[in-house]
């Protein structure tokens, strides 16, 4: 789970706390991880456990917000945002998410630590069911 999504009883400085650290993995990851031209990029996964009482236009905006926040960090591109379909019955409880792709784990930790990202993100574990619990995060390496 991306512990920058994580809730507890001081949202904020666990965010910070969580985040610090993520970003200081992803950094020590760099080493072992340069990516260069035509090789695997990192595929940011996140599904969405909404709660019912979960506002569309709401979403709508920190969906727009994330796209706006991909296009401006170098290295991250093709947001993706969506209904989750579940066409294999699998996931029924988890009705959206989005993908962005990332160059490398600096362009994804560039992202991770982003302020609009942590405020956006914010919103999304209140708009979960158990907050942060609610979202589930996918790291893939694919190539593309």
């Amino acid at each position: 789970m991306n512990p920058l999504l994580t809730h507890a009883a001081s949202p904020r400085a666990h965010r910070s706390d969580h985040t610090a650290r993520f970003a200081a993995q992803l950094k020590d990851t760099l080493a072992h991880d340069q990516t260069p031209e035509g090789h695997p990029v990192i595929r940011h996964c996140v599904m969405l456990r909404l709660s019912p009482r979960a506002d569309r236009a709401r979403l709508d905006r920190v969906m727009l917000g994330l796209a706006d926040v991909v296009e401006r960090i170098d290295g991250c591109s093709d947001f993706c945002a969506g209904p989750n379909r579940d066409f294999e019955d699998k996931t029924p409880d988890i009705p959206y998410g989005f993908t962005l792709d990332a160059r490398d784990a600096a362009a994804l930790a560039a992202y991770a630590v982003d302020p609009e990202h942590l405020t956006l993100g914010a919103q999304l574990v209140d708009m979960c069911v158990g907050g942060g619990a609610g979202i589930v995060v996918y790291d893939i390496e694919v190539t593309p």
